[in-house]
């Protein structure tokens, strides 16, 4: 069983993208606390790049922003690329069915948790993104 169950702030703004057949994609990297943190030990934090589909991935690009706790559930994924001087990159992604947002809701009104169910991305839109996050010190939000 394939099931990864995150919880997180966003370490960046949400990059939304579209295919050519207008299906929405959102790619952003969540920051996750390390469970156990021995005395004396400075705060560790994990990063994962999360991948979202369709309405919820324009619902993620309107509700959240850089610093937004969030839960992910999805699998993990795992795949390489060859870069444009011929070297192997390989990248470990959440593929997210499923993104609950855990700040509390505007005074604004908005409803901010919305569930789609997940469709399976085609081949075409599994291969959009190639590029791996570069993060920086300056990317933690906390």
């Amino acid at each position: 069983m394939n099931l990864v169950v995150q919880t997180g702030r966003l370490a960046r703004d949400i990059d939304l993208r579209y295919t050519p057949s207008n299906k929405a994609v959102a790619q952003f990297p969540i920051a996750v606390r390390k469970r156990f943190i021995k005395e004396g030990e400075s705060d560790t934090a994990y990063f994962f790049t999360v991948i979202i589909w369709g309405t919820q991935a324009e619902n993620c690009k309107k509700y959240l922003h850089k610093g937004s706790l969030v839960n992910v559930t999805g699998e993990l994924r795992s795949r390489s690329y060859e870069t444009s001087d011929g070297a192997t990159k390989y990248v470990t992604e959440i593929m997210a069915d499923r993104v609950e947002f855990l700040d509390p809701k505007p005074k604004d009104g908005n409803t901010q948790e919305e569930t789609i169910p997940y469709e399976e991305p085609t081949e075409e839109q599994a291969s959009l993104y190639d590029n791996e996050y570069q993060l920086s010190d300056d990317d933690l939000p906390f």
